[in-house]
């Protein structure tokens, strides 16, 4: 989403191509979630994998439910970016 990059010390920052991976996975507007991912991945305290799915199901609803699979693979493609990116 951009290129700049952070100048300070006193917070953990990870620096992750979301468009990008969002395209991998075949869901081109998902960098968002991809973002998701990577802020669970550096913080797996903060909320449960499984907890943001069922979120997920119930935000996107019985007529967006389509969009759940390009979601979830967004999510764990920003979590597993960040793990093999430490």
């Amino acid at each position: 989403l951009t290129d700049a990059k952070s100048s300070r010390d006193d917070v953990q920052v990870a620096y992750v191509p979301a468009t990008e991976i969002a395209e991998q996975v075949g869901n081109p507007k998902g960098a968002n979630v991809v973002i998701l991912g990577a802020y669970m991945a550096l913080r797996p305290e903060v909320v449960k994998v499984e907890t943001l799915i069922e979120a997920m199901k119930e935000e996107l609803g019985p007529r967006k439910m389509k969009f759940l699979d390009g979601n979830v693979k967004a999510l764990h493609a920003g979590i597993e970016y960040v793990q093999n990116h430490k």
